[in-house]
């Protein structure tokens, strides 16, 4: 079975995730808080892990805890499969809740 890279794989919800055309990073877009990080985690189980091991922050508006939840599922899915990502243009409020919670490490560049 092949991955195959599926940009627009995320249809539904407020918050997404999708892939760059060449699968090399993950742009995550919208609030991400407990109504949205379930459905995001979903489709980022169906993506392939970011070629770069990019996940870019920059279009996230809003954040609870279940965002810290979303990219600590991530990091676990890289580790398992022996890859790192690196979080890039994480907001304000989502370093603060990552730091609150004592996972900023998480979050480091």
């Amino acid at each position: 079975m092949s991955l195959v890279c599926d940009p627009g794989a995320n249809q539904g919800g407020a918050g997404t995730i999708a892939a760059s055309n060449d699968c090399a990073a993950w742009r995550l877009a919208g609030p991400l808080g407990m109504a949205d990080a379930g459905a995001v985690i979903e489709v980022a189980r169906r993506l392939p892990l970011p070629t770069s091991g990019q996940v870019d922050c920059a279009g996230v508006t809003s954040v609870d805890s279940a965002a810290v939840a979303a990219l600590l599922s991530f990091a676990r899915r890289a580790r398992d499969e022996g890859r790192q990502l690196q979080f890039v243009n994480v907001p304000a409020p989502l370093l603060s809740l990552a730091a609150l919670y004592g996972v900023d490490d998480l979050l480091a560049p």
